[in-house]
């Protein structure tokens, strides 16, 4: 539906990460100001997978903000 649109844009996703790499918390940390975008990057950054971030070796929990670019060639 975006894509017929012609609506372009990047959201930025916030995730937070426990010392295994799962998943704890995520939200959207800036807006792409259209709602499809948003939501549609939200849904594929929640099936994504992660290792988690380590300090001397050792697994720790973390954050992450990873930008989801929405645009059409």
């Amino acid at each position: 539906m975006a894509r017929r649109r012609g609506v372009e844009g990047t959201v930025v996703i916030e995730v937070s990460l426990d010392a295994l790499g799962s998943q704890t918390h995520l939200k959207i940390q800036k807006s792409s100001g259209n709602p499809l975008l948003d939501n549609s990057a939200v849904n594929a950054v929640r099936e994504w997978r992660f290792l988690p971030h380590q300090v001397k070796g050792l697994a720790i929990a973390s954050r992450v903000h990873i930008p989801v670019r929405f645009e059409l060639n």
